[in-house]
């Protein structure tokens, strides 16, 4: 009989010790990073405004720095109060957490959400957004409140007639950290808005770059931009008349070997598809500003603005209702520049009343300001006849 040459069996193996159970994952409170790359500005931070959209309306809360909490609903007593039944009554409450606001809500009836999901409790950052119901909110910081207005003078208090783009909506495509591309004619304000989408961003600590792509260099020269938009925002002025940009340029802008926001300004997408190429600027957030001819309503008051820079006396509500309406219905072809010469000129006609001393007052030949005033349809006096009694 063969011997049975296999081992016998050892001791029994002791068993490892169980590993002890993952903690359960918190999902009541989810929060959004800031940006994937770091941000380099280092300074604060802090929400102080949560600016809301409610049908055509844009209202903006300011929240109290000395507060940490706040509260959100219809309800009159709430820090923000959303009338018109789009809230309940005590919809939310948002406590201060840092640099950031916790959202937590309060059993209401149709909840919040964030990031496109329903949350009962999440954390939110200047430029991020989050809805109560049917109420989109932005949490602004303070330079995001400062840039609304300029943003807004821009763009269109509503976006303007080409565009359903919003002041905040330019706001949270500046907080994001992605390319953009801005449309625009001439002397629409692309390049302000350039600076003022770098001046709310994250990047805001770093120097921005601005070029234009027809006065661009050659090699080596195009390596030392790159090196100083590095971490930074580089724009790109794009004229009807410009060059296609160098492609290994625009590729080593956008890799993930550098951290630049790249941001151009071009008259129109088919030139900006010709200079920079469709993949890149099919892969930008657009942003079109119109022309002033598409925006008769705020033409005047744009030009309030324009008056009180220049330290006038009186407002365009000062000025008689027919050159109020021609004021308002002349196309503006030049756009914000002509809007410029005219607040100038329209100091000096409405101080004097006369084209000769408005000639002395504004160094502006006598014919031109005559030839000026007929192409608008202005009549002098410029003011209205009962701001001229209560002058004597």
């Amino acid at each position: 009989m063969e011997m049975d040459k296999r081992k016998p069996p050892g001791p029994p193996k002791a068993k490892p010790p169980e590993a002890e159970p993952a903690p359960a994952r918190d999902l009541r409170t989810r929060t959004i990073p800031d940006e994937k790359k770091p941000a380099w500005f280092k300074g604060s931070n802090v929400i102080t405004a949560l600016r809301a959209s409610v049908l055509d309306a844009h209202p903006e809360y300011l929240l109290d720095p000395d507060k940490t909490s706040f509260t959100i609903g219809a309800a009159e007593d709430r820090d923000v109060c959303v009338p018109g039944g789009y809230l309940s009554g005590h919809h939310a409450i948002a406590d201060r957490r840092g640099n950031a606001l916790r959202i937590t809500d309060q059993s209401s009836r149709h909840g919040c959400s964030f990031g496109g999901r329903q949350e009962t409790s999440f954390d939110v950052r200047a430029g991020n957004t989050f809805e109560c119901a049917a109420v989109r909110f932005v949490a602004f910081d303070a330079e995001m409140c400062a840039a609304y207005g300029v943003i807004s003078d821009l763009v269109g208090a509503g976006g303007g007639k080409l565009s359903s783009i919003t002041p905040s909506d330019v706001i949270i495509a500046a907080a994001g950290g992605g390319n953009i591309l801005v449309l625009g004619p001439p002397n629409s304000g692309q390049d302000v808005l350039a600076r003022t989408i770098h001046a709310v961003s994250l990047r805001r600590g770093q120097k921005l770059v601005e070029v234009s792509a027809g006065g661009l260099p050659g090699w080596p020269d195009l390596k030392q931009i790159i090196k100083r938009s590095d971490k930074s925002t580089l724009v790109i002025a794009v004229d009807k008349d410009d060059p296609v940009i160098d492609r290994t340029f625009l590729d080593m802008v956008v890799s993930r070997d550098f951290s630049i926001r790249l941001i151009i300004l071009a008259p129109d997408e088919d030139k900006a598809l010709r200079v920079a190429g469709i993949s890149r600027v099919q892969a930008m957030q657009h942003i079109r500003l119109g022309a002033l001819q598409d925006r008769p309503d705020e033409v005047l008051h744009l030009l309030d603005k324009l008056l009180a820079e220049r330290k006038a006396s009186f407002t365009t509500s000062d000025l008689s209702e027919s050159n109020q309406l021609r004021l308002r219905s002349f196309a503006w072809r030049d756009n914000l520049a002509e809007l410029r010469v005219a607040s100038d000129r329209l100091i000096a006609l409405y101080e004097t009343n006369t084209f000769r001393e408005a000639m002395v007052l504004s160094g502006v030949p006598r014919t031109t300001l005559q030839d000026w005033t007929v192409k608008l349809g202005l009549e002098l006096p410029l003011r209205r006849a009962s701001v001229d009694r209560a002058k004597k």
